[in-house]
């Protein structure tokens, strides 16, 4: 198995607080790896005294880091060691950003630091070859500066990790879970779903149901799904397509709930647009799936993991998401 080495360069560790949104692609904060000593070019980015970013000494007073590991309030500094409790500072005389980058968008985010004395750790060589498909599969050990969560409000200290390299593409490439040993991890099923699976070489499982939330008007939540309007009695109600119906009442109006309407055959119920709808007890009810695994999104019927490269052998073992590293 060969390795190749990246140097975490701008790992955010804060975590992000996200509003409450139908389920889609989603991003997560690099966390958990292991505790390291290693890697002294590996420093870390502090603002207010605590560390913010990861940078990889490049020069005697040279660190590259990101563009937006720069930008706020706050004095900065580098440390120099696995931590600011073991670690020593170094004052910034000069910080640079790449002039094209703008606060907020993905691009250009480079950005160089000079900090005030010699940082006294080896320089790291960067790579002129550029990486291509045939990386896909290999194993990345990344180091940087995290914490174990998203909400862990503890010290950041230096971690390390495997994980495989996914799609490559210009200038950047992807990485699609970590190394165990044997093969590649890409996450766990979370509590709350039915299960993980195999389609079309590709791993799967099955959404996790959001509690309390309903956002079609006039549903609401019985402390299991989200309950639609009543229909009328004497009617049936029924799953057509992904969408709910209920025939139509006898008398005067023909569709006379909230947020239904004659398509002409049967009376149509509104529902959001994700919402997984079904029929309890001569009722209509849904609910909204969440795809809570990083990376992972709903394709409308399931929660799809990143995309696994051709003949990887994907496969769930022990609640696990794995597939065959190259």
């Amino acid at each position: 198995m060969r390795k190749i080495l990246a140097l975490a360069t701008a790992i955010a560790l804060g975590a992000c607080a996200v509003d409450r949104a139908e389920p889609g692609r989603t991003e997560a904060p690099i966390t958990n790896g292991t505790p390291t000593e290693g890697e002294p070019s590996v420093v870390g980015i502090s603002g207010s005294g605590t560390i913010l970013c990861t940078g990889v000494v490049i020069g005697p007073r040279l660190v590259l880091t990101a563009a937006h590991c720069l930008v706020g309030a706050g004095e900065r500094a580098v440390w120099v060691g696995s931590s600011t409790a073991t670690g020593a500072s170094l004052g910034i005389e000069r910080m640079f950003r790449h002039p094209d980058f703008v606060e907020g968008e993905p691009a250009h985010d480079v950005g160089i630091v000079f900090v005030d004395r010699r940082l006294g750790v080896p320089a790291v060589t960067l790579s002129s070859t550029p990486m291509t498909a045939g990386d896909r599969g290999r194993v990345v050990r990344t180091v940087g500066f995290g914490r174990t969560s998203g909400d862990d409000e503890t010290e950041a200290r230096k971690r390390t990790g495997e994980s495989a390299v996914g799609t490559v593409a210009d200038r950047s490439f992807h990485v699609d879970g970590w190394w165990d040993g044997a093969n590649c991890y890409t996450g766990a099923v979370p509590s709350g779903s039915a299960g993980g699976f195999v389609y079309n070489s590709q791993l799967y499982y099955q959404p996790v149901k959001q509690t309390g939330y309903c956002p079609q008007a006039g549903s609401w939540w019985d402390g299991a799904n989200c309950h639609l309007p009543n229909i009328p009695a004497g009617t049936t109600p029924f799953i057509y397509n992904g969408n709910p119906y209920y025939s139509y009442a006898s008398g005067g109006v023909r569709c006379p709930i909230q947020g239904s309407w004659d398509d002409g055959a049967n009376c149509f119920v509104s529902k959001p647009s994700l919402g997984l709808p079904f029929v309890y007890a001569g009722q209509l009810y849904y609910w909204m799936p969440s795809c809570p695994v990083a990376g992972s999104w709903f394709d409308g019927a399931n929660c799809k993991m990143p995309d696994i490269p051709a003949n990887r052998s994907p496969f769930i073992w022990s609640n696990g998401m794995y597939y065959k590293c190259q």
